[in-house]
């Protein structure tokens, strides 16, 4: 039987067995050496590990004393690696290969983090990207307007699977968080950022710019 040990993933202690560590070490070392030289690639690779450190978790909410080797396999097959994702320099082409393969992954569960009864607003809400207030009004418009029986959301209730774990709760929202997705996001958000702070240069450079003027025509004056 191999030696379980304890091991810090993303700031949190994570039980898990040798031959797994092994497996899982040798994953991220791959994706630290496609990373680390990489613009914000610090960052890439801290929301990595959050993201593995999520799916196990997951695991050991269901039930499992510790991570296998199993386990680390179906993280690795959820997440992806630089060579089988094809992690692209053009953010644009590889949101669009997220996106189609979001559409794909797409499944209709309950959200119980987030209901009033028992979820079934807001996993539709999440399935058909509508806000959650909205999917709760409308049910009860249909259910007060047009007939339909309030019978027709408790057997919505027993048919539709609750969304237990981090991949339930990523195909309720349309697709798993790929390496790929977490790469995009990051430099998204570091664009965003720039674009912002250029953005706010510009302006005090403009009011500036503005006030020198007044205050040279006062002076003429």
């Amino acid at each position: 039987m191999n030696k379980i040990i304890q091991i810090n993933l993303a700031g949190q202690a994570v039980s898990i067995d040798e031959k797994a560590y092994q497996s899982l070490s040798t994953y991220l070392q791959t994706l630290e050496n496609h990373f680390s030289n990489t613009q914000d690639g610090a960052e890439i690779l801290a929301d990595i590990e959050a993201r593995i450190a999520e799916l196990f978790f997951g695991k050991i909410k269901k039930g499992n004393a510790f991570i296998n080797e199993t386990d680390v396999y179906e993280a690795i097959a959820l997440m992806g690696t630089p060579e089988d994702m094809g992690i692209e320099d053009d953010p644009s082409e590889s949101s669009t290969k997220r996106s189609a393969h979001k559409s794909t992954d797409k499944k209709l569960y309950r959200d119980t983090d987030d209901r009033v009864l028992g979820g079934v607003c807001s996993g539709l809400a999440a399935y058909f990207n509508f806000d959650t207030s909205i999917m709760r009004i409308i049910a009860v418009l249909l259910i007060l307007f047009t007939g339909v029986p309030l019978i027709a959301y408790f057997v919505l209730w027993a048919i539709l699977p609750e969304a237990t774990t981090p991949e339930d709760r990523s195909r309720m929202f349309g697709g798993n968080t790929t390496v790929n997705d977490i790469v995009n996001n990051v430099r998204k958000e570091a664009t965003d950022v720039a674009n912002s702070v250029k953005s706010e240069a510009t302006q005090i450079a403009e009011r500036l710019k503005k006030k020198t003027k007044h205050l040279r025509t006062e002076e003429k004056t």
